[in-house]
Order: C-alpha cells, then sequence, then structure tokens
C-alpha cells in the first residue's frame, strides 16, 4: 500500500468510527448490523484494511450517509427534497417543514434524535429476526 492509500484509508477509518461513536455504538453492535466480524470492522477504523463498496453502501444506508463523505468527508447538503422528482409521502413532508422552522441548534437537535431512533429500531427488528 502506498502513503496515499493509507492514509486515505485511515480518514476513512476514522469517519466511520466517528459515526458510529456519535451513536453510541460498539464495534459489536455495528459489525452485526453489517454482517461483517468485529475484528475487520476495528481494522476499517484503524486504516490496516481498506473499505469495499459493498460495505461502503452498507454503512451509507445505516447511517444515512453518502459515499462522497465515507470516502472524502464531503457532506452534500445541496441535495434537497425539492430536487426530488416524485412528490415525497405527506409524513415526510410535514416532517420536512417542520424542520425548516427550526433554528440550527434545533435541526442539529433533531438530526440526532432521529439517527437514534432509527438505529434503535433498526437494532431492535436485527434482533427480531435472529429470535
Amino acid at each position: 500500500m502506498n502513503q496515499d492509500t493509507t492514509q486515505k484509508d485511515e480518514a476513512v477509518g476514522r469517519r466511520i468510527r466517528n459515526e458510529r461513536k456519535l451513536f453510541h455504538m460498539t464495534q459489536e453492535q455495528l459489525s452485526v448490523a453489517l454482517g461483517i466480524t468485529p475484528n475487520y470492522l476495528g481494522e476499517i477504523e484503524r486504516g490496516k484494511r481498506s473499505l469495499t463498496r459493498k460495505i461502503a453502501g452498507k454503512i451509507c444506508k445505516y447511517f444515512g450517509l453518502t459515499f462522497d463523505y465515507i470516502y472524502n468527508g464531503k457532506r452534500d447538503i445541496s441535495i434537497t427534497y425539492k430536487n426530488f422528482e416524485n412528490p415525497l409521502p405527506p409524513f415526510k413532508s410535514e416532517l420536512l417543514h417542520f424542520i425548516e422552522t427550526c433554528n440550527e441548534s434545533e435541526c442539529i437537535a433533531c438530526l440526532s434524535f432521529v439517527k437514534s431512533m432509527v438505529l434503535a429500531i433498526r437494532s431492535h427488528n436485527i434482533n427480531n429476526r435472529k429470535q
């Protein structure tokens, strides 16, 4: 591995670890959700192994991230619900309308809460499937 690849893998790993920690998840919990071993996840987080597109896709879907953020650290906030060709279902429109009335700190708190709730629901669903 060359130095550029190593640095990129380390940066990707840091972003994944930061997302995992943001949601107070252990490597074990996230690895179960992704269908990989905790050891493999640890190696990715430390930049010792490159992230595959398949696992990156699972991480993006699980945390609601983009590939551009995972690989390059860029959050694309220019894509909004107004750019979608199909109209949103009423519950999503209502949620977005509510968010538009919030200030920045309220939006950040809402995002953190919603992400935590979605992850809890997904974790619950994963645990129920195992039984």
